[in-house]
C-alpha cells in the first residue's frame, strides 16, 4: 500500500469518526427535545383542569375533560332507570 492511499484511508476514517460524532449528537439533542416535549405535555394534561375554556370567536365555552365517557354515559343511564321505575311505583 502507498504513501498516497494510507493517508486517503487515514483521512476517510477521521471523516467518518467526525461524522458519526455529529450523527450521535443531533440524534441526542433530538431525543431530549422530544422528551422535553412530551414532559411538558404530560404535566399540561395530567389532570390539572384549570382554564380549559375554549374561546369560539368571542364567546368563550366550558370544556370539560372525560376520562372514561361510556362508563359516565352508562351511569347516568342508570340512574335514570332508577329513578323512572321509582316514578312508575
Amino acid at each position: 500500500m502507498g504513501k498516497k492511499a494510507k493517508e486517503h484511508r487515514k483521512k476517510t476514517q477521521a471523516r467518518n469518526v467526525k461524522i458519526k460524532g455529529e450523527q450521535k449528537k443531533m440524534q441526542k439533542l433530538y431525543q431530549d427535545m422530544f422528551s422535553k416535549q412530551l414532559t411538558d405535555l404530560e404535566s399540561k394534561f395530567s389532570g390539572e383542569t384549570e382554564n380549559l375554556n375554549v374561546k369560539v370567536g368571542d364567546v368563550e365555552v366550558p370544556f370539560e375533560v372525560v376520562n372514561n365517557p361510556i362508563e359516565n354515559i352508562l351511569e347516568q343511564k342508570q340512574v335514570e332507570k332508577i329513578e323512572i321505575s321509582d316514578l312508575e311505583k
